[in-house]
């Protein structure tokens, strides 16, 4: 005959994890995110124990050494993510501190593994990004659905650590057990020979305002997919005008009705890799920067006409222009 304190007991471990997963208020909050930390599904294996299974200890000594165990478990994790965020995170050789399964075997079986302080073949020069927190989910999101992560591990604490590239952006996310999706860091990507030419060419330099344009594009994208300046309308027209020097110039209508215009936007490969190309024409001569910024002055002298009329007639009227040429 069983005894009574043993069917308590029983009962005990077997209503311990349903007070632990559970809406029920059993645990104080703190103690209750410690003590999932201790249990966690991927780490633990004493949930498959059922009724078998004996609460831990509430013995001072015995709870010290949990979260002793547990405080190093998050320091782990805490250099995990620093390095998972970084520039020097290379997908071929994620380093020891991340589980060995994620080296390929191929190198590892032939003693290819010193490839770490290069970038991935995939990448070029990666510059951090700041974004909203708000802006950058919704970024998330618009990536999910488009694209596939390049790179989608787990580690055995089951948290899983993404990247996704579209266009010149790359996305770094984790998710840990049971929780949403999170952005870590986003990069633009710049590749080598950009990089060149922008410094051949001496971009720091101003556009001349009687430098002619040899070629006009218009883009549109979603309101999230501009880093620089995120707008909450759906589309978003835009123009970008540039030289055979390489200065570029973008001009739009914004949200609040102004109509801007930006020299050599830092972040013009990132937005356009996002956006979608609505046209494009190479100019023969005779439109300047000078002719479309005084085409733009007179449209504010009314009422300026919607993003997108404002980007096809400043499009219109820089390849008429460029037509007639210079008499």
């Amino acid at each position: 005959m069983v005894h009574d304190d043993e069917k308590e007991c029983a009962a005990l471990g077997a209503s311990f994890f349903s007070c632990l997963d559970g809406p029920d208020k059993l645990f104080e909050d703190a103690d209750r995110a410690f003590l999932k930390k201790v249990f966690c599904p991927a780490l633990s294996d004493r949930r498959h124990e059922g009724e078998l299974f004996m609460p831990p200890a509430a013995t001072f000594a015995y709870v010290q050494q949990l979260r002793d165990l547990v405080k190093g478990e998050d320091i782990v994790r805490s250099k995990r993510k620093e390095q998972f965020f970084s520039t020097d995170f290379v997908t071929e050789d994620p380093g020891f501190s991340f589980p060995r399964t994620w080296t390929p075997s191929f190198p590892i079986e032939n003693g290819k593994v010193e490839i770490r302080g290069r970038q991935s073949k995939c990448q070029g020069t990666l510059h951090p990004r700041t974004l909203s927190k708000e802006k950058a989910a919704a970024l998330l999101e618009h990536v999910k659905k488009t694209s596939h992560p390049v790179f989608d591990r787990c580690s055995e604490e089951g948290m899983r650590w993404c990247i996704y590239r579209l266009g010149n952006i790359e996305m770094r996310t984790t998710q840990e057990p049971e929780c949403e999706e999170v952005v870590g860091v986003i990069f633009s990507i710049q590749d080598h020979a950009s990089k060149s030419a922008a410094r051949d060419q001496n971009l720091d330099e101003q556009p001349v305002a009687w430098e002619e344009i040899s070629k006009v594009t218009e883009y549109v994208e979603r309101s999230f997919g501009t880093i620089a300046e995120p707008s909450t309308v759906r589309r978003r027209y835009y123009l970008v005008l540039e030289a055979q020097s390489g200065q570029k110039i973008v001009t739009e209508r914004l949200g609040d009705g102004a109509l801007s215009w930006i020299e050599n936007p830092e972040a013009l490969d990132d937005r356009n890799s996002l956006a979608k190309v609505t046209r494009s024409k190479a100019l023969n001569s005779g439109v300047t920067f000078q002719d479309m910024k005084a085409y733009q002055a007179k449209l504010t002298e009314g009422v300026a006409p919607s993003g997108k009329r404002y980007a096809q007639g400043a499009f219109i009227h820089a390849v008429v222009f460029s037509g007639r040429g210079r008499k």
